[in-house]
């Protein structure tokens, strides 16, 4: 939402992206962004609920289970 002189200008939805890079962090202990220097990389899926998966180890989780990178 854009507000100018408290009036609402515009207003966009906000969109799901499709691709995830180093923000989350695989709760797999065995994937090689735990153990290596690497950029966590996950794929969005909404399908009945939000989940991601990771690019690197391919394991599956629901928004949930990931934990943000601050």
């Amino acid at each position: 939402t854009i507000i100018k002189n408290f009036e609402i200008i515009r207003k966009t939805k906000a969109e799901i992206p499709k691709f995830i890079e180093n923000l989350i962090t695989c709760p797999n202990p065995k994937c090689i962004t735990n153990s290596e220097n690497i950029k966590s990389k996950f794929y969005v899926f909404k399908e009945k609920s939000l989940s991601v998966r990771c690019y690197y180890c391919e394991k599956k989780y629901p928004v949930e289970e990931v934990e943000i990178k601050i």
